[in-house]
């Protein structure tokens, strides 16, 4: 058995990440935090410092937003519209890295050590997401690859449709031209598509075609 360990764990060693990004024709973009961006396979990999003891990366905040509208007054998905804004703590867990959301909206107020662990036990955190580490430097740097994090349905299109709609990732993908880097944030965007069935009659009457919505 002890064998069978060791075997796996030289199996899954992890490539350096100029080693991974060797091939994947990708353009380096320095900013809050740096990215690498692969127009050629349609993704942007994500570097990151090392974490610390706790787990912990970074702390920053997500901003969802919808470029082109849906032209349905009744489902209210306007061109521009702030979708939402979430602080996520970015965290490392074992193999992979984690966009972590810690419940803000019930905290303690007496700054007494057991009510703050009690509030914190007491009410649900949630992660946003969490994909696995492509590559890892010696000094803990990670890479993880941000795209599936990108083409979901942040807008919540299928909830206001009543249910009946799916992301299709074929027909999804990276917005490569409109990704930037800035030194206090990065901004990322992607073409999402929405199938299914079951749109009311405004949402057919806007769309160029209601079965597949982007």
């Amino acid at each position: 058995m002890p064998v069978l360990a060791a075997a796996v764990l030289i199996g899954t060693a992890l490539p350096t990440i100029e080693t991974f990004l060797k091939d994947k024709e990708s353009e380096a973009r320095e900013g809050l935090l740096t990215t690498h961006l692969s127009a050629p396979l349609g993704r942007v990999f994500l570097e990151l410092p090392a974490a610390g003891t706790d787990g912990l990366i970074k702390e920053t905040i997500v901003v969802s937003a919808i470029t082109t509208g849906l032209g349905a007054n009744s489902v209210g998905l306007d061109r521009g519209k702030l979708i939402d804004t979430t602080f996520v703590q970015i965290r490392r867990s074992g193999p992979n890295i984690q966009f972590y959301i810690p419940n803000l909206r019930y905290r303690s107020l007496t700054g007494d050590e057991s009510s703050v662990k009690a509030a914190r036990e007491s009410f649900a955190d949630s992660v946003m997401w969490a994909g696995p580490i492509a590559a890892q430097d010696e000094d803990g740097s990670t890479l993880v690859d941000l795209t599936p994090l990108l083409i979901v349905d942040r807008t919540n299109l299928n909830r206001s449709l009543g249910g009946g709609y799916r992301v299709d990732m074929m027909r999804s993908g990276l917005e490569a031209e409109d990704c930037f880097s800035f030194p206090k944030n990065l901004e990322f965007e992607a073409l999402v598509t929405m199938t299914g069935s079951g749109a009311g009659r405004d949402t057919s009457q806007a769309a160029a075609d209601a079965n597949a919505i982007s």
